[in-house]
């Protein structure tokens, strides 16, 4: 992320706020499938009392997926081999 590892001499917090909301979606997601884009893009256009659009969000990965020829195999990287 482009916040990270800033280093400076005045307020660290308040550089770190300042890159976040200057850099842009498109800049964040740019090495990113362009589903991440729509999905965040979706996430910031809610209003507090909306519910998101959980079906369309889970199809966005799914695509990712299905494009990377992954299969969903209800294993995850953090779980034990055991």
């Amino acid at each position: 992320l482009p916040w990270q590892g800033l280093q400076d001499s005045g307020d660290q917090y308040t550089k770190i706020k300042r890159c976040k909301s200057e850099t842009s979606l498109e800049q964040l997601c740019s090495d990113l499938p362009q589903e991440v884009l729509q999905y965040m893009r979706h996430c910031r256009s809610l209003s507090f009392e909306q519910a998101p659009d959980y079906a369309h969000l889970k199809q966005l990965f799914r695509d990712i997926m299905r494009r990377h020829q992954h299969s969903y195999d209800y294993r995850y990287c953090w779980m034990d081999d055991r």
